[in-house]
């Protein structure tokens, strides 16, 4: 049984097919979510540590090297929580 990533959720509504593979959008928080997603996610830690390191002067290619998360997408968590804080 397929349920949501985000909530948990089994209650899914069939959403169509991408690249032959099914997609369900689910009926509580109405996120999409594919069937067998095998797409890997950082844990909350991963991204606090790597965002630590970044504040104590740590640079993006050090991180990159220590964590083994791709810059870019150290970038993009930087940028991110810059914008939750307002800075």
């Amino acid at each position: 049984m397929v349920k949501c990533r985000y909530c948990g959720c089994k209650e899914l509504s069939k959403d169509g097919i991408i690249k032959g593979i099914r997609r369900y959008k689910c009926k509580r928080c109405e996120k999409t979510t594919r069937e067998n997603d095998q797409r890997y996610k950082y844990s909350i830690s991963t991204r606090l540590r790597v965002l630590k390191g970044y504040l104590e002067g740590g640079g993006i290619m050090v991180l990159e090297r220590l964590t083994g998360v791709p810059n870019p997408l150290i970038i993009k968590w930087i940028r991110n929580y810059a914008k939750i804080l307002g800075e």
